[in-house]
């Protein structure tokens, strides 16, 4: 059933009635004046007698009667028949909706329409999904939206039970709290839990997705999962600015190419609010797992990250406390600076920028003076969407695979928050969406310097513009990681808010997730319709490669063998550690 209130139904049953009218109208006009040319009924009365076909009361005149008369006296009890059905419908619709979900289920309810849940709800319903919104503010704007595009509204707090119940709870597919309030959020999950106690057998297990802003919240909620155990609900834990951070890094590109021994890679956050950190800790995280990947082959040089705003020099104890185990090789330099003049804007010598602030105001203000100042570096600048003020800083010079996007050139780009990041993605898949990036951002990092490759092969591209089937690949080899670890011994804990701890894998463990990983390949492979042949042929679906694992030369093994050897790696990029059992 399709939830959405339609305005258009009301124009057309009222373009309906009204052809119906002036059909009836006409045909009284031709009775009296052809067939009754003595009659001396006036336009009003015929007006009058048109009404009463509505009712079926002014129909049954003796014929002959002209073909229009004919028409509307039947269509016209239908004609009101059908705008009284639209009445109850619209009127009732609320109870008419909850019936439905009640009984179909299967919907998505989203508790509090922030930012966050407001680009997640129109995703969604882009997608054709039935959505209960829980919003307590009715003066969101984004709410006449949302109703608009077909969202069941419900103006109350998630966290109130009797409004979960009235949303339906018991028989929907996921539950997404999006509030503002993390409190809030792991209320409403929490009596979620206790409403789905009496949850029908014929309804799949309920997936309670929780937003988190706290890192360390995050890792606890992960390590200790209160729901572990329940038949009929399961929790996860997503953190958008933790993925947005990790997001603009990527597309920075500012670790593509690292700094040689001796040489110092400079960059500057402007904005160190929740969104600075989060982008803060990505980028020592990352240099930390570079780092120590590297280390034997290409040691690396040094980062300079330089932080400011009006009260960074204020910041700078609690932020060095935090991050003091990720700051090896890493100089920190805090500088008060107000970025609405251009003077006081730090741009010696940068490889890049990244503008954090919340308010696309003042990002917008502070990209424009960095500019001003003449800061010959790539911009990237932190908004709410890739709309609006994003729009003054579309920049494809940073669109092209293969271009290095840290190349000395002034120039602006924005990063859409609520838009690349693929809300809907990573909300409803969580970690397993985070792994299965990272395992192409390894996949990239492998075959970035085979130049020759670039041509052939369509999944060297970044992660917005790889097509479905690669992604598709990859978020089912993340889905199948944890068995592979099993296969090998291992697990993966989740540490987001721990140092980067990265183990040496045996040459036997490395051994046995390579050859689980070709097993599951295999399968997959399989299942898509391919089949063995001595020739790769993509279009008739043959693979030379599936053979079980033993047959395989030492040439066709080496590449599953070099992944699993940098599973440490790509993990540690997802904030997992693998661990022995």
């Amino acid at each position: 059933m399709n939830l959405r209130r339609l305005p258009w139904s009301w124009i057309f049953v009222g373009g309906f009635v009204a052809t119906v009218y002036v059909t009836g109208l006409l045909g009284f006009h031709r009775y009296y004046t052809v067939f009754h040319p003595d009659s001396t009924v006036s336009w009003l009365d015929k007006a009058y007698f048109t009404g009463q076909l509505f009712t079926i009361e002014s129909g049954s005149v003796k014929g002959p009667l002209p073909w229009s008369l004919e028409i509307a006296r039947f269509l016209a009890p239908v004609a009101a028949a059908f705008a009284l059905l639209n009445a109850i419908l619209t009127s009732f619709s609320f109870q008419i909706s909850r019936l439905w979900l009640r009984v179909v289920g299967r919907h998505i309810i989203v508790g509090g329409l922030g930012e966050k849940g407001s680009l997640l709800v129109k995703e969604l319903l882009q997608k054709h999904r039935h959505v209960v919104v829980i919003e307590p503010d009715m003066g969101n704007p984004d709410l006449g939206e949302c109703r608009r595009l077909g969202a069941l509204i419900i103006t109350a707090r998630s966290d109130d039970k009797n409004q979960l119940r009235r949303a339906c709870v018991r028989s929907a597919a996921e539950l997404i709290a999006t509030s503002g309030n993390d409190s809030a959020n792991l209320e409403t999950a929490s009596i979620a839990k206790e409403l789905c106690a009496s949850r029908g057998d014929r309804f799949k297990k309920l997936r309670c997705i929780v937003h988190v802003s706290d890192p360390a919240l995050q890792q606890a909620l992960k390590q200790r999962d209160p729901f572990a155990g329940q038949t009929k609900i399961s929790l996860e834990v997503v953190n958008i600015l933790q993925t947005g951070a990790r997001v603009m890094l990527d597309r920075s590109g500012v670790f593509e190419n690292l700094p040689g021994p001796g040489e110092t890679r400079k960059l500057l956050l402007l904005g160190i609010g929740k969104f600075g950190m989060a982008l803060l800790n990505r980028i020592l995280r990352e240099w930390a797992i570079l780092r120590a990947e590297r280390a034997e082959t290409s040691p690396v040089g040094d980062l300079l990250i330089t932080l400011a705003e009006m009260r960074a020099c204020g910041k700078e104890a609690a932020i060095r406390s935090k991050m003091e185990p990720l700051l090896e090789g890493v100089s920190l330099r805090f500088i008060d600076a107000d970025v609405r003049v251009a003077k006081e804007v730090p741009t010696d010598g940068l490889d890049a920028a990244f503008v954090c602030f919340n308010d696309d105001e003042l990002a917008t203000l502070a990209a424009l003076r960095l500019e001003e100042s003449g800061a010959n570096v790539p911009v990237f600048i932190r908004m709410a969407e890739s709309a609006g003020f994003s729009s003054l800083f579309r920049d494809n010079s940073f669109q092209e695979e293969g271009e290095s996007r840290t190349s000395r050139h002034c120039t602006c780009c924005a990063v859409g928050l609520g838009d690349v990041t693929g809300m809907l993605e990573l909300f409803l898949n969580g970690d397993e969406e985070v792994l299965a990036r990272a395992f192409h951002a390894a996949y990239l990092a492998e075959r970035r310097e085979k130049i020759e490759a670039l041509a052939e092969d369509s999944a060297l591209v970044r992660w917005e513009r790889l097509n479905e089937s690669n992604r598709v690949s990859n978020r089912t080899a993340a889905k199948g990681l944890p068995e592979r670890l099993r296969a090998a011994g291992l697990s993966m804990i989740p540490s987001s808010d721990k140092p980067v701890t990265l183990i040496d894998l045996t040459e036997e463990e490395v051994s046995r997730l390579a050859e689980h990983e070709h097993q599951r390949w295999c399968l997959d492979r399989k299942a898509q319709g391919f089949r063995y042949g001595p020739k790769k042929d993509p279009i008739a679906k043959i693979h030379p490669l599936l053979r079980p694992w033993d047959e395989l030369s030492p040439e066709d093994q080496a590449s599953n063998l070099a992944d699993s050897r940098r599973l440490p790696f790509v993990v540690a990029r997802a904030d997992f550690e693998l661990v022995r059992k």
